[in-house]
């Protein structure tokens, strides 16, 4: 199979990703902080390694601010709930995924939180000055992707964030598609909190997501339970990162993005960006050069290699099907979980079909493609 729906999950994995985890269930694998015998100290070794490697990734200065979670959905959760309260105002935008829209409804129809959502322009970007325009005085949250994953579009989060500190706002950044894509330096950027997705560009399996808490944020936990010290607390600790990791955590996926990050830091993050926009390039011109095809948006800006495109002489769910079938080449259809995107981009009610590359994605790959590409619309169009 040829698989371009590096958007969803990556695949496959590095090697290396399969051994560790495979070494450490078979020799190592207890309860991290449960218990002083040598596998419950060898899973908190494990746990502690990869922060620390998170730390360094993203160049973070503290490792303890970031907390494992079970995906990018929960990390989003985390902060949404565990930071807005009634009377909270919120900034989001239309290109969000329903892990930001979904949560946020439910707070506003609950707790009366009130959320306003800006546009986008034809190139998939957000306009800075409608974002300043959005913010209030009782502005607490501005929640918005870095990448969009039916686009591929990247925002300008380091300019969206000095508006967020120049108006004492916090900012919350999606990076469920550009983390380990595209580089994110956390010294740099004014983020407050950065959701990510351990499964996706950072390569690692499922089952295993991280959110970065910045200084400037107090979350209230977002589950509670045992957390492996101070049992006789009867309230969840409040340091992180044991305020907001209650629980078994999945160790097994923490070992296995540990040794994803170490794949990723051998090739490099420039290599990687360098890689993320040749592939985009590619994919964007073979479509473009097709009869009856348009790609989204029609004018391309600086991206991943997330490309959304329908053909007008077949459904698009039909084509994704065909490729499938015909080509063995995987790719995604439909609304990707992000309908204001569609409804901006007038693609509702059946989406765009979305192709997507990733760190492992070879040229011939993508050559296969615009050749079963090009054999469709010769026969279809």
């Amino acid at each position: 199979m040829i698989y371009l729906d590096h958007a969803a999950t990556s695949f496959p994995k590095p090697e290396a990703v399969h051994d560790a985890m495979q070494q450490f269930a078979r020799t190592m694998m207890g309860n991290p902080g449960r218990g002083g015998h040598s596998l419950a100290v060898a899973s908190e070794d494990a746990i502690a390694r990869t922060r620390r490697q998170l730390r360094e990734f993203f160049n973070a200065d503290d490792a303890n601010r970031f907390v494992f979670t079970l995906n990018a959905t929960d990390s989003m959760n985390m902060a949404i709930k565990g930071l807005l309260r009634t009377g909270d105002h919120v900034v989001t935008g239309v290109l969000e995924h329903n892990s930001v829209r979904r949560p946020l409804r439910g707070l506003v129809d609950r707790c009366g939180v009130r959320v306003t959502t800006v546009g986008c322009g034809e190139e998939g970007t957000y306009s800075l000055e409608e974002l300043k325009e959005a913010i209030e005085t009782n502005t607490r949250l501005v929640a918005l992707t870095h990448a969009s994953n039916v686009l591929g579009t990247v925002q300008p989060i380091e300019e969206i964030g000095a508006i967020c500190r120049e108006h004492g706002v916090l900012f919350m950044v999606d990076a469920a598609q550009t983390a380990g894509a595209w580089p994110i330096d956390l010294r740099e950027l004014p983020v407050d909190l950065l959701a990510c997705s351990g499964h996706k560009a950072l390569l690692g399996p499922p089952g295993v997501g991280v959110l970065y808490v910045g200084a400037r944020c107090g979350l209230e936990p977002w589950r509670e339970g045992g957390t492996g010290g101070r049992s006789l607390d009867p309230l969840q600790p409040t340091e992180l990162p044991a305020a907001l990791e209650a629980g078994t955590p999945n160790v097994l996926g923490i070992v296995g993005l540990s040794a994803a990050l170490d794949h990723l830091r051998s090739v490099g993050a420039e290599e990687i960006q360098r890689r993320e926009r040749e592939h985009r390039r590619q994919l964007r011109g073979s479509l473009k050069a097709l009869p009856g095809v348009q790609v989204y948006p029609e004018e391309d800006s600086d991206g991943l290699a997330v490309v959304a495109f329908r053909a007008d002489w077949l459904p698009v769910a039909e084509l994704a099907a065909l490729l499938d079938s015909a080509f063995g080449i995987a790719v995604r259809a439909g609304l990707h979980c992000a309908p204001g995107v569609h409804k901006r981009f007038d693609t509702l009610p059946d989406g765009l079909v979305r192709v997507s590359a990733g760190a492992l994605t070879r040229e011939s790959d993508l050559e296969s493609f615009a050749e079963s590409m090009s054999q469709l619309a010769g026969e279809f169009c």
